[in-house]
């Protein structure tokens, strides 16, 4: 996908995002475009009959996704797939969505005090540290960043 077609789905995929937190969602994707990535948002607001497809499939664990009240997004870079996603990508995601008040699911599944370092590893912006961290385990998600609580 190209560079002006891909913005053209990432805005419009952002469109779908509740207004009050929509700004946040945009600064991680242009932050990620920042560092030198191609963030291809692949989903945001989901119907009810998705999520339960989704579920049936294994793809997702709950019916409960912050994806059904617009309050999710899931990014990659275009250039690999879902599964092939650099790890450096998911830890300047985790730092991004960190510095505008978003979890993503690189926490998802992980222990409280597995949480807990990672989440100090992504606020002092220790890149290295956290991709030691993300090497060792990662959450279930870790392409999916969501609004908190």
């Amino acid at each position: 996908m190209g560079d002006r077609d891909r913005w053209i789905r990432n805005e419009a995929l952002l469109g779908a995002l509740a207004a009050p937190n929509r700004a946040r969602f945009e600064d991680v994707v242009k932050g990620l475009e920042h560092f030198g990535w191609k963030p291809r948002i692949m989903e945001t607001k989901r119907s009810y009959a998705r999520q339960v497809w989704l579920l049936a499939r294994g793809a997702t664990r709950t019916l409960r996704s912050k994806h059904l009240v617009g309050k999710a997004m899931d990014v990659i870079d275009d250039r690999y797939s879902w599964a092939d996603t650099p790890l450096e990508f998911i830890v300047d995601l985790m730092i991004l969505a960190e510095a505008h008040s978003l979890l993503t699911g690189a926490l998802f599944g992980l222990t409280f005090e597995e949480k807990v370092s990672r989440r100090i590893a992504a606020k002092s912006e220790q890149a290295g540290e956290l991709k030691a961290l993300l090497r060792v385990r990662c959450g279930w998600d870790s392409a999916h960043v969501e609004v908190p609580g």
